[in-house]
């Protein structure tokens, strides 16, 4: 992706739509950079907002830190290279992102939705922000890039907070026998 091996990797996958407020998430960026500017931040998928989070990044002066890679196959690989997931969804069901996300042991800051909450327990296996609330978002994220150690332990949380019950092929089989 060009962010360097050497840098903490902040995370994203979803749609670039309302729903996702990607703004939110390049707002986010520009808020931690200020307290870790060795930082980078990906967001994969794409959509009808992308010009517009793309401009936001030029006009944030967050070119070569903010990154849009459109949609990709290795998402595997990315979560092991991320440090922290982040999701800034409005509304979720159940975030297949997130899911993958703790199951690989990425610590997830997201904002406190339906859907988010059912899986996440603030401060014991991840962080949670009111919705649209930047300033606690980032304050999150740059609280896990700066304390290994709490990024570590959150991780390990979410990894075993992840059981067999949200294996997509088992959650599929399930509505299959159920209809």
């Amino acid at each position: 992706l060009g962010v360097g091996t050497h840098k903490s990797l902040v995370l994203s996958i979803g749609n670039l739509k309302p729903q996702k407020r990607p703004e939110d998430f390049v707002r986010m960026a520009a808020m931690v950079s200020r307290k870790v500017p060795e930082a980078r931040f990906v967001f994969v998928g794409d959509g009808e907002l992308r010009g517009r989070v793309e401009g936001l990044v030029h006009e944030s002066g967050l070119h070569g830190n903010v990154f849009f890679p459109g949609w990709r196959r290795d998402t595997a690989e990315l979560l092991a290279a991320a440090d922290v997931f982040v999701l800034t969804s409005l509304w979720e069901g159940l975030p297949r992102s997130l899911v993958e996300a703790m199951r690989s042991g990425v610590p997830p800051v997201c904002y406190a939705t339906d859907g988010v909450t059912d899986l996440i327990h603030d401060g014991e296996n991840g962080f949670l922000a009111p919705p649209g609330d930047l300033e606690a978002l980032s304050e999150k994220v740059a609280l896990l890039l700066q304390d290994s150690h709490l990024r570590h332990r959150l991780g390990r949380h979410a990894a075993r907070s992840i059981g067999p019950e949200f294996d997509i092929d088992a959650m599929v089989r399930r509505q299959e026998d159920l209809y």
